[in-house]
């Protein structure tokens, strides 16, 4: 499985709470955890994967920001992944300073391609996981392996501190080192946007640091991993207002050349294999400039840039002179904005850039510098920031982010081939995986339990479901679906006696089918529940009707729950309720006694991170009763839920013990049809794995309850 996988695990507990049984999310097995007394001890820990739902396609989340380079036989594409960041978790990461917001859990994948630009990984090569983002990957071969280099956000101070790490792929896509280069890493200042290239032995890897002043600096890595030049070589270190952006590096007959954009113009500075200046910094054309690229063709190079609506090109011979100094238009009429890559395929020149009009465009230079592609050749639409790497004997292989699947601001790695003519070949996507199963609920009709839950691939959201037995062993091997659609939101599931009903938010409106106990899915098209909502619906059952509750925004910030009642036959009856304050998030509700139990997070401003958790309960007739509070000393009180047992239900929610804010884990109390807790604050804690357990979920069997949640311990997303 991908980024999220079912598991399960059984954890007995002493007292009155006399068995639970959790079902994990993110682990990738089923476990069974026996204990005797408490929790403490687990013991006889057995697994199996909840099958099926494994077709590899592309992959959910967003990819962006792909380069590629050629090496050994073949082809490595890298790009900038966010599939573990799928889960619609909360942006918002609570630190010990405070909330911090704007986070995207950015990874870099990587996957190669054979000569003919086939598709060797299916499943992608993980370069970096780590903790926060890891951005702006480049690639470069030398002879033996790749170095793929890229910033990553430093754990300690993430906020406001980048580094630049390293790691080596192997022709046969190892990964050969686990914990990645420590490239730079100064303790209290930015390191940003590495450039690499190899001289067929040694790397160099490029960025930009802070001395007195922004400066380039520099080092080498040798084939087996080494820093060669510990701390970096300070190869440009310019005055105030000259600080050098978006560096780039190739090397070519014996000599890298640097360039990068300095004081609106692009520089340039050769350089031996030892890092030491072959004549002095010079301006490559005399028009403004951003983002270089640079390639070589085995004696001078190529370079190109943009300005601003406009891709400019110039050649630079081997001695350092501007062959081309007014440059080379070579988008035409077709630029805006465009950053451009440049390869060189042994006879001529390639650039690639995206313009406006989100396509994908490429075109090529002469040796002489003649234009051959007047306006470009249009590789592909619906197109973001392109790549491009020269196939010996002609012709390129372009790779871009595109939205064609994903769309909303997603995207996917796709690649193409161009003949040395300029004619396009056939497009695929890159970045596949298994689909990312998220979003999990689950229901007890008495003697067995039906989990929902989100698959999602790009572009797809599909809503499935999976019968277990009463042990937790899937029924069926294979989930059945319920509904797809791109815009889909988290299923919730609740069994009236009779049947299941499924719910789930889509475009402001609240949805549902109905499901027999066998996984048959009864409604052929959606029930229109209720509308003017925001999401977050969930359901229970009471006397053979269901109510169904969801959150509605009456104006700005102001977050209400409403609920509306559903009968048996799918009829919905009546009006919606006002059942729930302003600043609500995650309403859950349950049938209990006579009557049904909603809970849900209130915050005290719009703004506030501190959320607590508030009760209602309500009538049969879809009535409330009024809000009850309680507080707790974890803090923030976040997503709770409730599983309704004999004469009392658990209530679960995730919470922070101070001072370990930067880590989560799941509690419970008890409370009886009257309001009365039965556990002390903050309860019973039911997880204390690393990172982040939360979003649980659960139901009661009649003498155990069944909980699932999201687990993050290895992906240490540390929100929620």
């Amino acid at each position: 499985m991908d980024t999220n996988v079912r598991h399960s695990n059984r954890l007995r507990y002493a007292g009155a709470l006399s068995a639970l049984l959790v079902v994990l999310l993110a682990l990738g097995v089923t476990a069974r955890i026996e204990s005797g007394a408490s929790a403490a001890a687990p013991q006889d820990v057995r697994g199996t994967i909840l099958p099926g739902d494994g077709a590899i396609g592309p992959a959910a989340g967003s990819q962006e920001n792909p380069q590629i380079a050629a090496g050994g036989n073949g082809y490595l594409v890298v790009w900038e992944d966010s599939r573990t960041n799928w889960a619609e978790i909360h942006p918002g990461m609570l630190t010990s300073g405070g909330e911090v917001s704007g986070q995207t859990l950015k990874d870099i994948y990587a996957a190669r391609l054979d000569s003919n630009g086939n598709l060797i990984d299916s499943v992608p090569i993980v370069v970096s996981q780590a903790t926060w983002s890891q951005t702006v990957p480049q690639v470069a071969w030398n002879g033996q392996n790749w170095l793929v280099v890229f910033n990553t956000e430093r754990v300690s101070n993430f906020s406001s501190t980048v580094d630049v790490l390293g790691v080596r792929i192997s022709p046969d896509g190892q990964v050969l080192d686990t914990t990645p280069i420590p490239i730079d890493n100064h303790p209290t200042i930015d390191t940003l946007w590495p450039t690499v290239a190899s001289d067929g032995t040694n790397w160099v890897v490029v960025w930009m640091d802070e001395g007195n002043y922004f400066e380039l600096d520099a080092t080498r890595i040798s084939p087996e991993g080494a820093i060669l030049d510990p701390g970096g070589v300070a190869i440009h270190t310019p005055g105030f207002p000259d600080a050098p952006y978006n560096a780039a590096i190739t090397f070519t007959g014996g000599q890298y050349l640097l360039v990068w954009s300095g004081n609106n113009r692009i520089k340039g500075l050769r350089l031996t294999p030892t890092l030491q200046p072959v004549g002095s910094v010079f301006t490559i054309t005399s028009v403004p400039g951003n983002f270089p690229e640079v390639s070589g063709n085995g004696t001078d190079f190529f370079v190109a840039f943009q300005n601003e609506y406009t891709v400019i090109g110039a050649r630079v011979a081997a001695n350092g002179q501007v062959l081309d100094p007014a440059g080379i238009n070579i988008s035409g009429q077709n630029g805006g904005y465009p950053i451009p890559d440049v390869g060189w395929d042994g006879t001529q020149w390639w650039v690639t850039w995206v313009p406006y009009s989100n396509n994908t465009m490429a075109a090529r230079v002469s040796t002489a510098g003649q234009l051959l592609d007047p306006n470009g050749i249009v590789v592909s639409a619906t197109s973001y920031v392109s790549a491009i790497v020269g196939r010996p004997g002609g012709g390129a292989f372009a790779a871009w982010a595109d939205t064609r699947l994903a769309g909303g601001g997603r995207w996917d790695i796709f690649r193409a081939p161009i003949t040395a003519g300029g004619q396009p070949g056939e497009q695929a996507a890159v970045s596949l995986g298994a689909p990312s199963q998220i979003r999990p609920e689950i229901a007890s009709n008495g003697s067995s339990y039906m989990t929902v839950f989100l698959s999602n691939v790009s572009g797809q959201n599909r809503i499935k479901g999976q019968r277990l037995d009463a042990q937790g062993n899937a029924i069926d091997q294979e989930p059945f679906l319920i509904e797809s659609g791109p815009g889909l939101g988290r299923p919730r599931i609740a069994w009236n006696g009779t049947l299941y009903l499924v719910v789930w938010s889509n475009a402001n409106a609240i949805f549902g089918k109905r499901v027999s106990a066998d996984g048959q899915v009864l409604d052929a098209t959606p029930i229109a529940i209720m509308g003017g909502v925001s999401g977050s619906p969930d359901v229970a059952a009471l006397n053979g009707q269901f109510l169904v509750v969801s959150l509605h925004v009456p104006q700005n910030h102001i977050s209400v729950v409403r609920a509306i009642r559903v009968g048996g036959d799918g009829v919905v009856i009546g009006s919606p309720v006002v059942v729930g304050s302003s600043f609500a998030q995650e309403p859950r509700v349950e049938g209990f006694g006579s009557r049904y139990l909603l809970v849900f997070e209130r915050y005290p401003t719009h703004d506030n991170p501190y959320s607590t958790v508030r009760m209602n309960f309500i009538n049969a007739d879809g009535t409330g009763v009024g809000e009850i509070g309680f507080g707790s000393s974890v803090t923030p009180i976040k997503t709770p839920y409730i599983a309704v047992g004999e004469n009392q239900a658990l209530i679960v929610y995730f919470g922070r013990q101070p001072p370990n804010v930067l880590q989560g884990d799941l509690f419970a109390r008890r409370i009886t049809p009257d309001g009365t807790f039965l556990d002390g604050d903050p309860g019973i804690q039911l997880t204390s794995a690393p990172n982040a357990q939360f979003l649980p979920a659960g139901a009661w069997t009649g003498s155990e309850y069944m909980i699932v949640y999201e687990d993050f311990r290895n992906v240490a997303y540390l929100d929620r």
